[in-house]
């Protein structure tokens, strides 16, 4: 249990349980669609003001786009909310974006990883309405989901899917279920091709 999370089976192989787990769960945001046939999901666990996240992103997004015929990215917001006091705002702002189109996530991830040293908590909501307004989205049906309960139970929720995965820090990813939480351009890339080979990582 110490190793797995108290909600993990016993009896059940854990990499293939959370592989099912995030393909199934309605808190797994999926920003990017494979051209082909998807062969591996990588999913990420992040808090927007979390500089490791940052700093692994663009490793993990050049994987992405060299194989976006059978790989997509799902996001889950992890906000970790005892040091990082404007990630709970971000991630609220996040699902309400990824509402109305999916694909924006990533470029409003981006845009706040961008203001990393610039932002405070009363700044988050001026800079979301403002990329939502810049990317033709509903401003209206923005501000009724954002920091309300759409937003907060689901914020909640990818929270409780974090705590079930044994994430106990920002970022983690999961690989076809596969655990990586410090991903590393010197192997990252080719384990992710070999599981896109149906082969072991």
């Amino acid at each position: 249990y110490l190793v797995m999370a108290s909600e993990m089976p016993l009896d059940e192989d854990p990499v293939a349980f959370r592989k099912r787990l995030l393909a199934d769960s309605g808190a797994v945001v999926w920003d990017t669609a494979a051209g082909g046939k998807v062969m591996v999901d990588v999913v990420e666990f992040s808090d927007l003001e979390c500089p490791a996240c940052k700093g692994k992103w663009p490793i993990v997004n050049l994987v992405l786009q060299k194989n976006s015929g059978s790989v997509r990215h799902g996001m889950v917001s992890y906000p970790l909310t005892m040091i990082h006091p404007w990630a709970f705002r971000a991630a609220c702002a996040s699902w309400c974006v990824a509402l109305q189109d999916p694909e924006a996530l990533i470029p409003l991830k981006e845009t706040f990883y961008g203001l990393q040293r610039e932002m405070e908590v009363g700044l988050v909501t001026g800079t979301s309405v403002d990329f939502v307004v810049g990317h033709g989205l509903d401003e209206g049906a923005f501000r009724e989901c954002y920091l309300r309960p759409p937003s907060i139970d689901a914020v909640h929720e990818q929270l409780g899917l974090g705590q079930i995965m044994g994430v106990s820090a920002t970022p983690t990813y999961y690989v076809n279920g596969w655990k990586v939480q410090v991903p590393d351009g010197s192997w990252f890339p080719a384990m992710v091709e070999r599981l896109s080979k149906g082969e072991e990582p």
